[in-house]
């Protein structure tokens, strides 16, 4: 069984955060252009409710 840790994104930590979103860039550690993408689809549907499932690449979903 895995664990996964969630952490909201506050714009602090290793990862900068897209000025128009609350996305890493796609340069960031543990991002590239298709969890980027995949970040701001989730961004979208989320409401600002962004979380980010500590992995890599990392992984998001939104917080209920």
């Amino acid at each position: 069984m895995r664990l996964f840790l969630f952490i909201v994104v506050l714009g602090c930590g290793e990862n900068s955060v897209d000025a128009d979103n609350e996305c890493p860039l796609a340069t960031d550690s543990c991002m590239n252009d298709e969890n980027h993408q995949a970040c701001l689809d989730v961004v979208a549907t989320c409401d600002g409710n962004l979380l980010i499932m500590e992995s890599c690449p990392l992984q998001f979903g939104c917080d209920d």
